[in-house]
């Protein structure tokens, strides 16, 4: 958003104020999601589990405030799924208590990936998977002020990283 100084009125129209495309503001949203990610993956057992809730707690209020429904995993899914964001996933449950979300399709990962020089299991989280995760606690009773990793957490090899998508595995504790 950009600012006038005359009236001290922000702009709606930022993206071409700005002369900013809004493709450009989602791979930095996504390089974000990828810093915070890997901030995670590099903190252990109880900071983790802290720092995990509290990601949460604050998206849920960030999606409250911006009107963003994240209420449930399919509404998100679809979402995701109709702004081609990640146009080919899917949720699969290959073993018993854990659960997969694989994109097989994603609009930023051929940007992020690549010059992140990212591949196979390299301790990153895929930033889609952490918020999809916090939508499946969610759907498992989870609600702020809980330990999300009483709920959920992740395996422990993060998400498998390929050129176009990803691959995270999660432990589902209360299933």
């Amino acid at each position: 958003m950009t600012r006038n100084d005359d009236d001290s009125q922000a702009s709606l129209d930022f993206a071409s104020d700005a002369g900013i495309s809004i493709y450009s503001d989602a791979v930095m949203a996504h390089m974000n999601g990828y810093a915070l990610a890997r901030a995670l993956t590099e903190t252990m057992g109880d900071v983790q589990a802290v720092l995990m809730t509290k990601y949460a707690e604050n998206l849920i209020k960030l999606s409250e405030a911006f009107h963003f429904d994240i209420s449930d995993v399919e509404t998100y899914l679809a979402y995701l799924k109709r702004t081609r964001r990640a146009p080919s996933m899917e949720v699969v449950q290959e073993r018993p208590g854990y659960i997969s979300l694989n994109i097989q399709a994603c609009s930023i990962a051929r940007i992020i990936h690549k010059s992140l020089k990212i591949s196979g299991y390299s301790g990153h989280i895929c930033p889609i998977a952490m918020a999809f995760m916090v939508v499946k606690a969610m759907d498992l009773g989870w609600v702020p002020g809980k330990n999300l990793f009483d709920y959920i957490r992740f395996s422990g090899k993060f998400s498998y990283v390929t050129d176009i998508g990803s691959k995270t595995e999660f432990e589902l504790v209360k299933a």
